[in-house]
């Protein structure tokens, strides 16, 4: 496990530049509210997140376990963010005590996501990385929380029936969790210094998922995220943590006259998730559309992406005004 993850890593540092030089320029738009939900990647991002289906690259380790080798070898780098103070937020997260980010904060919100992964065969490991930031600064008051969740995953698929295109597929991740968090609800001191509650947890995970080509044109997938596992708090769990089982199932349809892939999915909960990818000059370009539909609310994505032999570039933003958007980064290699 340790040697594959040293792999991956390093085969996925040459990516980090051209991901920090691109961020930064798109960081210039506004950004949009940090409560989108999170969608790891530029390409899922652009095409909704309706990805279960989709994904056929070392991001099976997030998006869905039974698409674990798919590629015989890939590598995987991506970064969402609510623009430049996302990545300081990310930073400071990562670096920093907890209770000095709401102080530092304080009266902000930003929300980021990286995700690092990558496959040898039917093994693949990934390094996901979610944080959270949002306090809000009254006059006399302070209160918020600042959140930082990393996973470290581990998973394998296999093929149980296979028959030309057609066959079935099963995988399983199994996760390595840890939290940190930090909350503060109090009335300004003097000193300008919140005083801030900070808890940590650790746990693990276990996602299974299939994968279904049902013909040539037609792929379904599902997934069951958290299907076993245990989270534990120091100090008790936060109000709203606890992690139920996810269900996700999803569908992927490649017109031969559209030159691309129609896919949507479901999620427990109600969530609906659709978008389309249309590929142009020798699947050199693509260009993406989607949505999201949860909670009463509808939010948009944009995407395109840029492909030369194994390396990919890839972009999306989404937003629910257009008058501000979270942007999405991703760089890849797949053989």
């Amino acid at each position: 496990e340790g040697v594959l993850m040293k792999r991956v890593v390093r085969a996925a540092l040459p990516l980090v530049p051209v991901l920090t030089v691109l961020l930064a320029v798109l960081s210039m738009a506004p950004a949009a509210h940090a409560a989108h939900p999170a969608v790891m990647g530029a390409r899922a991002m652009g095409m909704g997140g309706a990805f279960t289906a989709v994904v056929d690259d070392a991001s099976a380790v997030y998006w869905n376990p039974a698409a674990i080798g798919l590629r015989p070898l890939s590598v995987d780098a991506s970064i969402a963010s609510s623009g430049i103070a996302g990545l300081d937020a990310l930073q400071k997260l990562m670096e920093e005590d907890m209770a000095d980010l709401i102080e530092w904060e304080g009266g902000a919100s930003a929300s980021v996501g990286l995700l690092v992964a990558g496959n040898v065969g039917f093994i693949g490991a990934g390094y996901i990385v979610s944080g959270d930031v949002a306090v809000e600064s009254k006059e006399s008051t302070i209160e918020g929380y600042a959140q930082v969740r990393s996973d470290i995953a581990v998973g394998a698929a296999m093929d149980v029936q296979r028959s030309g295109p057609v066959g079935i597929r099963f995988g399983a991740v199994v996760r390595s969790i840890t939290v940190q968090r930090a909350e503060v609800q109090d009335d300004k001191p003097p000193s300008g210094d919140p005083k801030a509650k900070e808890r940590q947890a650790s746990g693990y995970a276990v996602d299974a998922g299939v994968l279904i080509r049902a013909t040539d044109m037609v792929t379904v997938g599902a997934t069951a995220r958290n299907l076993l596992g245990s989270l534990t708090w120091q100090g008790g769990a936060p109000a709203g943590q606890a992690a139920g089982v996810e269900f996700r199932a999803g569908v992927a349809v490649e017109p031969p006259f559209l030159g691309g892939v129609l896919a949507a999915e479901i999620a427990s909960g109600g969530e609906i998730r659709y978008g389309v990818e249309k590929r142009f000059l020798f699947n050199g370009l693509a260009l993406r559309a989607g949505q999201i539909h949860r909670d009463g609310k509808t939010l948009t994505t944009l995407g395109t992406g840029f492909a030369l032999g194994p390396v990919a570039i890839d972009v999306a933003g989404i937003t629910s005004d257009f008058k501000g958007f979270d942007v999405a980064l991703e760089a890849s290699l797949r053989f």
